[in-house]
């Protein structure tokens, strides 16, 4: 069964009367039989639900493929944008974080704090 209350039977489409629409139906499965007079009556669960042929609806055409944007493409293999980048090579976070920073006045003192000299702009006070 179809969401719209349809079903496809022997080339053609049924639909299940307004009124005989049950919980359930949409999705389930029925029972179609078609009987000796040519006569098909459909099944669902306990109950025999009227049916009608639908009139085929003339087919529109398709609409025209939308053409596809080229995507990019992988960088080539003779690309030489990545040349001599490894991570292997480059110095540790801290060595880079000092360089950006300037190098850090002060010292550690054993309790852990940050002593700044002259530099009254930052602050003293426990890392961490």
């Amino acid at each position: 069964m179809a969401n719209d209350y349809t079903i496809r039977y022997d080339k053609k489409i049924y639909q299940i009367a307004r009124a005989e629409i049950r919980p359930g139906l949409r999705g389930a499965t029925v029972r179609v039989e078609e009987r000796f007079d040519q006569s098909v009556w459909v099944r669902f669960r306990d109950r025999y639900l009227r049916v009608r042929v639908c009139e085929s609806q003339p087919q529109t055409p398709a609409p025209a493929p939308v053409p596809k944007l080229r995507s990019s493409s992988p960088a080539k293999p003779n690309s030489t944008w990545i040349k001599g980048f490894s991570l292997r090579n480059s110095p540790p976070l801290w060595k880079i974080m000092q360089q950006e920073q300037g190098k850090r006045r002060g010292r550690r003192e054993r309790s852990g704090r940050f002593v700044v000299g002259a530099n009254l702009s930052r602050p003293t006070g426990s890392l961490g």
